[in-house]
Formats: structure tokens, sequence, C-alpha cells
């Protein structure tokens, strides 16, 4: 069956935009990069994308997935397992370059933590 999905470019660019600053910003803070205060101060804001990017991806996956769970076309652990196979190589990436930019015994600790992805269930 095929379905039109419906595109909100709009949103798409202003997704893309909060995704390109939330990688600004973490390469500023992992980096040892020296650059105009002005413009650390601003990118240190930049924070305030990450709420914004999740705002709109969830939207976009509300959009997407509503239909299929209304319909009983998929269930909750065919999504879990649908977006572990699409976050985990991107994530395990991110990990790894952590990893390359700050070496160290407690940072690989960290990593192999986070790639269980339920880093947020488990205390510091």
């Amino acid at each position: 069956m095929n379905r039109r999905t419906e595109r909100y470019s709009n949103i798409d660019g202003l997704r893309a935009i909060s995704r390109l600053c939330i990688i600004a910003y973490h390469i500023k803070k992992f980096s040892e990069y020296q650059m105009n205060p002005h413009l650390s101060r601003i990118i240190d804001l930049w924070t305030q994308f990450v709420p914004l990017f999740l705002l709109i991806s969830g939207f976009g996956m509300f959009c997407g997935y509503y239909e299929k769970v209304k319909d009983g076309r998929i269930d909750i652990c065919s999504f879990y397992r649908k977006r572990y196979a699409r976050i985990l190589p991107y994530f395990a990436f991110v990990l790894a370059l952590y990893l390359i930019m700050q070496p160290s015994l407690p940072h690989l600790i960290e990593a192999l933590t986070q790639s269980t992805m339920v880093y947020g269930l488990l205390p510091n």
C-alpha cells in the first residue's frame, strides 16, 4: 500500500540548522581550538538547539508513525528495534570520535556504558 507521506520542508530546514548548531557546539566544547571570545559565547548558547531538534524530530516521528500505530501495522517492539537500528551506527561513530578526541580509561568506560543506550537510566 503506497501512502503519500507529507513533508514539511520548512521544518526539515529548521531541523538541519539545529543539527549543525549542535555539531558546532560539540566541536567547540571538545576541541582545544581557540576562537573569538564573542563567537565562543554565542556558540555556548547553542545548547538551546537540542530541545528544538528533539521537538522537531518527535513531531516528524509522530507524523510518520501515527497511522501505522493506529492501524496496527507496527507494534512497540518493532518501533524500538527500528529506532535502535537507525540510531546506533551514528551514535557509535560519535562515541568513537569522542574517544579519539579524549583518549583515557574513564572516557572509554563512559563510552562503553553509553553504547548500551540506557545511560539516562544509570546514576553518575
